[in-house]
């Protein structure tokens, strides 16, 4: 769908889709089912006027990592920190 607003500003813009969720069960990996589904994803956002897509997932990942890397380029590394609330002194 539309781009996602939790994600990195470089993939933040209207001509971008977004991938805001994918798995593929175990026993189920390695026989191309996540790749003909983005396939199927990307042939959609391109009939629906998208210039590009974007994914944004967990870096701790490495299967996943290794999904997206052979299907999309990295344009961003996001890191933040909630800051705890501030106490009275």
């Amino acid at each position: 769908g539309p781009c996602a607003t939790d994600v990195a500003m470089a993939v933040r813009d209207p001509g971008t889709a977004s991938v805001t969720g994918a798995f593929t069960r175990p026993e189920l990996r390695g026989l191309e089912v996540s790749s003909g589904l983005l396939a199927a994803a990307v042939a959609w956002a391109r009939e629906a006027g998208y210039v590009r897509w974007a994914v944004d997932h967990e870096s701790a990942n490495l299967e996943g990592w290794r999904f997206w890397a052979r299907h999309a380029t990295p344009v961003a590394i996001s890191l933040s920190r909630r800051l705890a609330p501030a106490t009275l002194a």
